[in-house]
């Protein structure tokens, strides 16, 4: 009976039915399925179709950034002139520098940014933050000083 549910939901919303028109800017609300992927969603069996609707958000959230990429690259977003000269800069940049050296330099960054160095950087800065703003060696997290033998529990 879920199963069923879940499928009839799904189909439904696979239909090519407007829904609510266009944006004020002219956009249409809701980007729609072509009738071949239509078509392979309704002969999908169901537990592909449960799997579907409990990825929703996941892939809702996909392909909004992917429309804002392709939105980016058409000209149709507010950040596209800064991604373009970007672009021009790195193109500019790579034309510059030797191809060794580019890869040297982004093998480097990807190594230090999957590395345990800057875990231990961020919590050296925090560490050195706290220490700077606590004149009288104030206790972190509200520590005592001293130890209480009271506070075991033997």
């Amino acid at each position: 009976a879920g199963d069923g549910r879940v499928s009839t939901e799904l189909d439904t919303a696979l239909t090519l039915e407007e829904r609510g028109g266009t944006a004020a800017d002219g956009q249409p609300a809701e980007a729609q399925l072509g009738m071949a992927i239509q078509r392979v969603c309704f002969l999908l069996p169901g537990y592909v179709k449960d799997l579907c609707s409990y990825l929703q958000p996941v892939l809702r959230t996909v392909a909004d950034l992917v429309q804002m990429v392709h939105d980016i690259f058409t000209w149709q977003h507010e950040l596209s002139p800064t991604v373009a000269l970007g672009l021009v800069a790195v193109a500019l940049l790579f034309e510059v520098l030797h191809f060794s050296t580019v890869m040297m330099v982004i093998g480097s960054l990807v190594l230090l940014a999957l590395s345990p160095i800057m875990t231990f950087a961020v919590g050296l800065v925090s560490y050195l933050r706290w220490w700077a703003t606590s004149p009288d060696g104030e206790q972190l997290w509200k520590m005592k000083a001293s130890y209480d033998p009271a506070w075991s529990c033997t």
